[in-house]
């Protein structure tokens, strides 16, 4: 009722205002084409709507990995610009129209191949500005959002949950103590960074570390291991890395990205495990065997090819569209 109601009063209005300006906006500057990133928020669908509306092809780029949590299942853009094959098999198991998909791999992983040789010593230089020490080994630990300012009751068991996992992660810093632990905070997390840091339960660790302005790419090359909550795409960069990779999923839900069935990555289900978990990636070598044997498939699947030139084939998707109009 309470959903129900917020509709009602805020939602329905703010985006019939939205729409009236869009119209305005599209009659004035006449696009050939108009892009979004992504088409889950209202703000985002209500652009994709008003421009087909009148006439205006529509592409989308795919920003987070496709899952069934996500609340975007039909496409509504005339195209969508994806990074992987599974993202045209996630779009063709809810009945779209796959003519729409066009896989160009994913923006974002376009310097991983062109600064490649530049992360190594970027991530040396972050840590010394933290106060680590660039000659001991690195564990990051990527959650997803402690704060934000809408519930994610349909993916946590409580809103605490995402504290929840980090009294397990907490237990690494105390079991590997030759370690450093390295917390990386989304940048949209709305969490008090100086409470999180001065949390007694943290503090009292002198190989723990909060970061949040930083990017996480120099963080990923120069870790020893990667471990994300259950909806991180950072997940993803880490395979891109070559990294051992644990996902955490103490939630309601089965695994949202099949890394752990893939053979790419270690799932843990319960606090107990975790720890475990992190001594067998570092003692077992056989694991980091079947992780290599499996990281090639699996990153063509979801990343498709890391050549730096997913830019080059968006922007012949955007000349081939706006060109036809």
């Amino acid at each position: 009722e309470k959903n129900i109601r917020g509709f009602i009063i805020y939602n329905f209005p703010q985006a019939k205002k939205n729409i009236l300006l869009l119209e305005k906006l599209y009659k004035r500057l006449k696009p050939k084409l108009v892009i979004t990133r992504e088409a889950v928020r209202m703000p985002e669908k209500t652009i994709v709507f008003t421009a087909r509306q009148a006439g205006i092809p529509t592409l989308v780029i795919q920003h987070g990995i496709l899952t069934d949590g996500n609340a975007y299942r039909r496409l509504q853009a005339d195209k969508i610009a994806l990074w992987g094959k599974v993202g045209i098999d996630w779009y063709l198991a809810h009945g779209n129209d796959i003519t729409k998909c066009v896989v160009t791999g994913k923006l974002q992983h376009d310097p991983i191949y062109s600064r490649k040789n530049d992360y190594e010593a970027e991530g040396k230089n972050l840590l010394l500005r933290i106060g680590a020490d660039p000659g001991k080994e690195v564990i990051l630990y990527v959650p997803s959002i402690f704060k934000i300012g809408v519930p994610l009751t349909t993916v946590y068991i409580t809103k605490d949950s995402e504290f929840f996992a980090l009294n397990s992660i907490l237990n690494i810093a105390e079991s590997f103590p030759d370690k450093q632990l390295i917390i990386k905070i989304h940048p949209f997390d709305l969490v008090d960074l100086s409470s999180l840091r001065d949390n007694p339960k943290i503090k009292k660790f002198s190989n723990i570390y909060i970061v949040k302005n930083a990017d996480i790419m120099p963080l990923i090359k120069i870790s020893s291991l990667v471990i994300t909550s259950l909806f991180s795409s950072s997940a993803l960069d880490a395979v891109i890395f070559n990294k051992p990779l644990i996902t955490l999923n103490f939630y309601k839900r089965d695994d949202f990205v099949p890394f752990a069935k893939r053979g790419v990555a270690l799932s843990v289900t319960n606090p107990e495990g975790l720890c475990q978990a992190v001594r067998q990636v570092f003692e077992d070598t056989k694991l980091e065997d079947l992780f290599i044997s499996n990281r090639e498939s699996f990153i063509y699947d979801y990343a498709y090819k890391i050549d730096g030139q997913s830019w080059q084939r968006v922007k012949d998707l955007i000349r081939e569209m706006a060109h036809k109009t």
